[in-house]
């Protein structure tokens, strides 16, 4: 299970296919996981990774604080106050 570390959030991700990249961001509001790619509703009936990883590099991956993500001022011990999302 590859895991990317950025600003001490571990975020689950897979990359498939091959081509150009593309940030496949995953469907499913506050349960965004990569698996609903596969099992969630329209997206598995059309196989859309499938399809686009024959001409793109597809990189997809949990949403923060959802699947295998971590997330939340846990992520880093000894926080105590929320990290900022974005500029001030």
């Amino acid at each position: 299970m590859p895991t990317a570390v950025i600003d001490g959030i571990a975020t689950h991700y897979e990359v498939t296919g091959d081509g150009p990249p593309l940030l496949m961001f995953s469907p499913g509001g506050f349960n965004a996981t990569l698996a609903n790619w596969t099992s969630f509703s329209i997206y598995a009936r059309l196989g859309l990774v499938a399809q686009l990883a024959r001409r793109y590099t597809c990189v997809m991956f949990d949403r923060r604080e959802s699947g295998a993500s971590g997330g939340g001022s846990s992520a880093s011990p000894g926080r105590t106050t929320p990290r900022r999302q974005g500029p001030a």
